[in-house]
Formats: C-alpha cells, sequence, structure tokens
C-alpha cells in the first residue's frame, strides 16, 4: 500500500509542475509575439522613412540632370541662331 500512496501524491505534484511551465511558456510566446508586431511596424516605418530619403535623393539628381540638360539646350538654340543668322546674311549677301 505504501507504494500506491507514494505514486498519487507524486502526480498532482508533477500536474502543477507541468501546469506551470504550460502557463509560463505560453503566456512568454505571447509576449514575444506581441514584441514582434511593433517591432514590425517601427521597421516598416524605417523602410518607408529610407525610400522617402532615397526618393529625394533620386529627385535631386534629376534636378541638376534638369538643368544642365536645359543650359545645354540654350546653347545649342542661340548656336543654331546665330549660324541660321549667318547663313542668311551669306544667301542676301550682306557679308
Amino acid at each position: 500500500m505504501a507504494k500506491n500512496s507514494n505514486k498519487t501524491n507524486w502526480l498532482p505534484m508533477v500536474l502543477t509542475l507541468v501546469s506551470t511551465f504550460w502557463g509560463n511558456l505560453t503566456r512568454d510566446l505571447n509576449h514575444n509575439r506581441n514584441i514582434k508586431k511593433i517591432d514590425k511596424t517601427a521597421e516598416k516605418v524605417e523602410v518607408c522613412e529610407h525610400l522617402l530619403v532615397k526618393a529625394e535623393k533620386k529627385q535631386n539628381e534629376m534636378r541638376k540632370i534638369i538643368d544642365d540638360l536645359k543650359s545645354k539646350l540654350y546653347i545649342s538654340w542661340a548656336v543654331q541662331a546665330l549660324l541660321l543668322l549667318l547663313i542668311l546674311l551669306k544667301v542676301f549677301q550682306v557679308i
């Protein structure tokens, strides 16, 4: 009979330990899952900020390229106008 009473005393102790361990484990997993959700939001904000900075840099580069092309176009128009004037003067034999 002594063996039966030891088994019955051991079983509730193991069940209590397992239930406590399981409760702590599930609580920790839920906590970790919630932290990851918050971190994902922060990561998304950081990615958006990075993309905005990258887009602004690209926009500034494009503005510089456009300004350079505008100046080259104006110079080209001026040279063409000068050449057209010289051609017209030559055609009308002013020169």
